[in-house]
């Protein structure tokens, strides 16, 4: 700004920004009962406001309207407040402790820049809501079509009638495992028990959870009696997070579903999103068993869980 404007630019924006923190001015004279001041303060702001075109000539003065800025810690000078300790604050540089209330009190309510800096912060981030809608959009209708193919898939295997029930249950369960983020699952359902583990006790309990999970899920091919599931809506719940909501017509009547949809990195492919849990009626599933596992861990230990895993695989 120094090196690349002249001196006739930076009178105007001295003069500018002189003008729009005349209203502190104006308060400050009237919190001190000075109302001559005060007027003339006002006629100052009116008429640079106007004839000073925004207040980049000062107008005012030529006119014999000259007065001295104040402050909040004018105003409490005023009434006797002594100045304080000296001190040296980061970025604000030197003060005291009585004039330090003008960045909080003074800056604050009465001036204009920073509530015209507040309007700007507003409107930017408005701006930039309006920016990634299209990309909330665009990314909840990859979503939508990923559930979609997921459930033709299922679907096309329960429909083969060419294929044994045991094929169905075999090829539904590597439908699971390809699309559930059973690893991610693994971790949630250990809860804080996960940072007492040893990283291959880890890695067993998530072989053990995943061999689990995929079979429970595939063992209800038998309870399939054409039903299609409908998506109902898909929302963004957080940065690459989205839960479809779906609805499943069964004998003893619909069930409401929600699949929460991750985003396992940051590529468009469908591929790239997995289920990461399963609500059914309002229950999740991964908050449920993480109920049920630190339950486990916490009586019987580590062991335990595993083979109580293993038994219903």
């Amino acid at each position: 700004y120094k090196h690349l404007t002249n001196a006739y630019t930076k009178a105007r924006v001295s003069s500018f920004i002189d003008n729009i923190s005349t209203p502190v001015t104006i308060v400050n004279y009237g919190l001190q009962g000075n109302y001559t001041q005060t007027m003339k303060s006002v006629w100052r702001f009116l008429i640079n406001t106007t004839f000073g075109i925004g207040g980049l000539f000062d107008v005012a003065s030529k006119m014999g309207l000259t007065v001295t800025p104040q402050s909040f810690g004018s105003t409490l000078a005023n009434y006797g407040v002594g100045p304080g300790p000296y001190l040296v604050l980061p970025f604000l540089g030197g003060t005291n402790a009585r004039d330090i209330t003008d960045s909080v009190f003074t800056n604050t309510y009465f001036n204009p820049i920073m509530h015209m800096v507040e309007v700007m912060r507003k409107i930017t981030l408005y701006l930039i809501f309006l920016c990634s809608i299209p990309a909330l959009v665009y990314a909840a209708d990859i979503v939508d079509k990923y559930v979609d193919q997921l459930v033709k898939d299922g679907l096309t295997i329960l429909n083969d009638n060419t294929i044994s029930q045991e094929t169905k249950v075999t090829k539904t369960k590597k439908l699971i495992l390809a699309n559930l983020d059973l690893p991610w699952m693994a971790k949630v359902t250990l809860g804080g028990y996960r940072k007492t583990l040893t990283p291959e006790q880890v890695s067993k309990f998530t072989e053990a959870y995943s061999h689990y999970v995929s079979k429970a899920y595939a063992s209800l091919v038998k309870n399939y009696h054409g039903q299609e599931p409908k998506i109902l809506e898909v929302n963004s719940v957080s940065k690459g997070e989205f839960m479809v909501s779906m609805l499943i017509e069964t004998i003893k009547g619909p069930i409401k579903v929600k699949y929460l949809v991750r985003k396992v990195n940051e590529t468009d492919s469908h591929a790239n999103f997995k289920v990461s849990d399963i609500i059914t009626e309002g229950i999740s599933l991964i908050l449920s068993q993480e109920s049920e596992f630190t339950s486990i861990l916490s009586c019987r230990g580590f062991d335990a869980l595993i083979e109580e895993l293993t038994k219903k695989s």
